[in-house]
């Protein structure tokens, strides 16, 4: 709870929604010790999405834009409906293992993907992501799976929730 309370306290003194963005990837990606960490946004027609923040082995910068035909129906379809999607294992999981080799080629063997819903629309995503494997409980949450976020600062409570559910990566 102190490391969202000290991160949303530095997004206050931010004027730059690039700096925010930055600032947000960088903090959780080190905050809970995984690989990468990665915030995009989807055009207009939900086809394409570009990756604004990305912070992955100590370097900060923007991503590639992504072609969303490239991920699984099903992985896209819960994102669209406002679910996170958990995938311990990109190989093992039905959602992920499909499109598993976009996975692998960055270097990415568990993902866990918030998307940011607003008027029923996919808007962004955050997307954690590790190179290792990683067990998880869903049964140990109360709700089964995180709140769906919708806004920045919600999804600021989803890294707070995640970090409850899955512990520290």
């Amino acid at each position: 709870k102190q490391f969202i309370l000290t991160l949303s306290d530095a997004i206050q003194e931010l004027d730059d929604p690039g700096a925010v963005l930055e600032l947000v990837t960088r903090s959780v990606a080190e905050h809970l010790g995984i690989s990468r960490a990665s915030y995009g946004e989807l055009d207009d027609h939900e086809q394409q999405a570009r990756i604004l923040a990305q912070y992955s082995a100590g370097e900060l910068g923007s991503g590639p834009t992504l072609r969303l035909e490239c991920f699984s129906g099903e992985l896209i379809d819960e994102l669209k409906s406002g679910r996170a999607v958990v995938a311990g294992d990109v190989r093992q999981d039905p959602r992920t293992s499909r499109p598993a080799g976009v996975f692998e080629a960055a270097n990415v063997r568990a993902v866990l993907c918030a998307p940011v819903v607003h008027e029923n629309r996919l808007h962004a995503f955050l997307a954690l992501a590790h190179r290792v494997q990683h067990r998880h409980d869903h049964a140990s949450h109360a709700g089964g799976r995180p709140r769906r976020p919708s806004t920045i600062a919600e999804l600021l409570h989803f890294v707070g929730e995640v970090e409850v559910v899955f512990g520290l990566w």
